[in-house]
């Protein structure tokens, strides 16, 4: 009468003692590895290659909102010292709610050098359109 327990433990026994069963699965074991380690090396190379420069940092990210913040103070500082008319101050304030509204967006992913570049450009340019609405005479807009 066959015994199952009796007679798997011999097959496998009689693997053991050769070596194949054992050594087959040692390297279906090491294959695996070595593509998780190669996996794992092969995503570090690729960050350690982007630049410093290259990837979002938070630093980055809040100074170009305090720039963004600081805008909207002077915006509201100068209507309330009627240096700038309602009208001036309400386009102003329509095109900051616009830059917020791309910052939080590409804030998202990370900050990039350029997408902060690009932010930055369109603050000053902001800021040089309230310098020449705080100095023309004829209180419109343009």
């Amino acid at each position: 009468q066959i015994n199952p327990r009796r007679d798997g433990f011999q097959l496998a026994n009689a693997f053991l003692e050769v070596g194949d069963f054992d050594e087959s699965i040692r390297r279906m074991h090491m294959k695996k590895l070595s593509r998780i380690a190669f996996a794992a090396l092969a995503g570090a190379a690729m960050l350690a290659a982007l630049p410093a420069a290259a990837r979002p940092t938070p630093i980055r990210s809040n100074h170009v909102w305090n720039d963004i913040v600081q805008l909207e103070r002077d915006v509201n500082r100068a209507d309330a010292r009627d240096t700038i008319s309602e009208r001036e101050a309400a386009g102003l304030r329509a095109q900051i709610a616009e830059l917020k509204a791309d910052y939080n967006r590409l804030k998202r992913n990370g900050l990039s050098p350029a997408n902060a570049r690009a932010l930055e450009n369109r603050i000053h340019q902001l800021r040089a359109r309230l310098g020449n609405e705080k100095h023309d005479p004829d209180n419109h807009r343009g």
